[in-house]
């Protein structure tokens, strides 16, 4: 169906109306979980989603109405992290994106 389409296996949580609200779930086909809260169905707030896999990290943001803003952390493969301000739709653009190297030490800017 529809979720399927968008790469999500399945959001759980409690709903209002038909509208997450509250704490919830989203789980995607690739194994990536998020977990936090929700407001009129938007992510709202800090958010740590892991590997459902190996537990890890991959992805550390603070949302507002569901879009990534500020300061934020995406792990590539390899280990290395992409870290910096995103854009008003949430992706890392710019010249100010810096590439931490697996070693969490060695950067590129």
């Amino acid at each position: 169906g529809r979720l399927e389409s968008i790469g999500v296996r399945s959001i759980s949580g409690f709903y209002s109306a038909g509208v997450l609200e509250g704490g919830g779930r989203v789980e995607w086909m690739d194994g990536r979980v998020l977990e936090g809260y929700f407001i009129n169905g938007y992510l709202e707030g800090l958010f740590t989603a892991k590997s459902k896999y190996s537990g890890k990290d991959f992805y550390v943001a603070e949302f507002q109405r569901g879009v990534a803003v500020g300061p934020c952390w995406r792990r590539q493969e390899g280990g290395g992290w992409l870290h910096g301000v995103v854009d008003k739709e949430g992706q890392f653009t710019g010249e100010d994106i810096m590439y931490i190297y697996p070693d969490l030490v060695t950067c590129l800017v």
